[in-house]
């Protein structure tokens, strides 16, 4: 069987690996993005998605980021700047 560059989808039998383990698993690479303050999990339309926080919703990170990560939706949220109390 030939590889076809894609990850693993995990699981058996085709099932999506869970949003959580998706989220642990790519938050470094994300949160490294230039702009990127922060990676979760939370919800658009009814549906759980992974978040992702940015200062400024740039050109750059909309490349960068997919709009779908290992078989979950990604939405990327503008914040600002976040700064520890």
């Amino acid at each position: 069987q030939a590889h076809t560059g894609a990850p693993p989808c995990g699981g058996r039998g085709g099932t999506v690996t869970s949003i959580e383990d998706v989220k642990r698993k790519n938050e470094a690479w994300l949160m490294a993005l230039p702009g990127v303050v922060g990676v979760g999990i939370g919800s658009k339309a009814g549906a759980r998605v992974i978040q992702v926080y940015v200062k400024e919703v740039t050109k750059e990170v909309r490349e960068k980021v997919p709009a779908i990560l290992e078989g979950h939706v990604t939405d990327v949220l503008k914040v600002g700047e976040i700064r520890r109390l």
